[in-house]
């Protein structure tokens, strides 16, 4: 039997900065992509699905999934060290 996902909810600004992330053109690749994922968890995607659109393993999306879980995105947002990145 499959292990149920865990409900991954966003903040308004969590969602702000990741979409930030993913749209801008000289912001790193890795991030952008770690971005696109967390998004797609959070509209309720299914790890074989993100896996599948990122062209990496669910083993991946997994890990990138349960980092961002432990990750305070949004001290990182209101602290200016996300927009670091931003053009």
């Amino acid at each position: 039997m499959r292990k149920p996902i865990p409900q991954l909810n966003l903040s308004p600004d969590e969602r702000c900065v990741l979409e930030k992330w993913v749209s801008c053109l000289e912001f790193p690749r890795q991030l952008s992509r770690r971005a696109r994922a967390i998004l797609a968890f959070a509209e309720g995607k299914s790890p074989r699905t993100i896996s599948r659109a990122l062209r990496t393993s669910k083993g991946t999306v997994a890990d990138l999934r349960d980092s961002f879980a432990a990750l305070e995105l949004t001290a990182c947002a209101t602290s200016g060290a996300a927009e670091s990145h931003l053009p």
